[in-house]
């Protein structure tokens, strides 16, 4: 990595905190915070009425895996139903040992995963040396996108996607990669190979996002592979494909420690069979649609775009929650820009 990358300037860091601050006076503004009751959950229907529950549970026992307030005779027991999104709550156990009330912990964490995703898109940015206007700029977009509000907290963990960003980087790494990331060349004195600051963030972001919703691992995994096999294609080099190979075990590895407690359960007590049984059409009726991307927000402010949503909508088929994806109008144009430049 270029040391100016994680060089810390007093612009640098006026920069992060100009982001930081814009980030959360639209979040005031967009939401009206200044007149939200926080002890009220901000959406009470639907998942967010899981999400309440896990984090009254994480509260009232310490994790929320099994639960001695909720199933009689012996409590509520959630090894068949793994979250696998240790880090989000990780966050907000953290969060609750300051403020025991589940909806406030709630609350706050979506409220912080706004804060979040901008500060590691703008360090992402920065480092891909987009000037800093740009970089706060981009990092409120990506911050803001109506499928960061549409998710909200029914879908809590699908909404805090801070660490895209970072592992974005990463696939970058791996793409344009001319000798193994986690290796440093050779110490000069001792003559022993070493972790460099690369391959410790690396590692680090590789841990974190397979601590998040299963998506994101697993399409983090996907990408790895074809920024790999794309780097072999264009520089004939062994070592992207190597070095995704790597990156993508320490995410397989990390994902069955996320999920070793459900699964050790499920060694000892065998699989409960009717557990969110999921059958192959469902891959075609939920699955994301490159349309839907590009399309506008249903109920648009702009009339034309929202009557345009709506014949959409109105006409095809299978129309579900992968209607909040659009990526608007600057993010579709770069979309746009990016295949033709492929």
């Amino acid at each position: 990595m270029r040391a100016s990358a994680l060089s810390i300037s007093p612009l640098s860091v006026a920069a992060h905190l100009t982001a930081i601050a814009l980030s959360s006076v639209i979040l005031i503004s967009v939401l009206d915070l200044w007149n939200a009751d926080l002890r009220i959950p901000l959406s009470y229907g639907g998942d967010s009425l899981l999400c309440g529950s896990l984090i009254k549970g994480i509260i009232d026992n310490g994790w929320y895996l099994h639960n001695v307030y909720v199933g009689a005779p012996d409590g509520q027991y959630l090894y068949d139903y793994p979250v696998n999104a240790n880090l989000d709550i990780i966050i907000m156990k953290i969060i609750s040992v300051f403020c025991a009330n589940y909806a406030i912990t709630m609350n706050i964490y979506f409220l912080l995963t706004f804060i979040l995703t901008t500060i590691t898109t703008m360090f992402v940015l920065r480092h891909f040396k987009t000037s800093y206007p740009l970089s706060i700029l981009g990092s409120l977009l990506f911050s803001f996108v109506p499928y960061h509000f549409l998710r909200g907290e029914p879908h809590l963990t699908l909404a805090a996607y801070y660490m895209i960003p970072p592992i974005i980087m990463v696939i970058h790494w791996v793409f344009i990669s001319t000798s193994f990331l986690l290796i440093s060349s050779e110490n000069k004195i001792s003559g022993l190979r070493r972790l460099s600051q690369k391959s410790i963030m690396c590692i680090v972001i590789c841990v974190l996002i397979s601590s998040t919703f299963i998506y994101y691992p697993f399409f983090s995994c996907f990408f790895l592979l074809i920024a790999g096999i794309s780097g072999y294609i264009s520089q004939r080099s062994k070592y992207p494909p190597l070095n995704s190979i790597i990156l993508i075990l320490i995410i397989i590895i990390g994902v069955l420690t996320n999920a070793s407690p459900s699964l050790i359960y499920q060694y000892e007590n065998g699989k409960n069979p009717e557990v969110a049984i999921r059958g192959p059409a469902e891959s075609e009726i939920y699955g994301l649609k490159i349309v839907q991307l590009l399309m506008p927000i249903g109920g648009h402010r702009t009339q034309l775009f929202s009557r345009l949503a709506g014949y959409y909508s109105g006409t095809a088929p299978l129309i579900n929650e992968n209607a909040v994806v659009s990526l608007g109008v600057l993010g579709s144009l770069g979309f746009l820009l990016l295949i033709g430049w492929a």
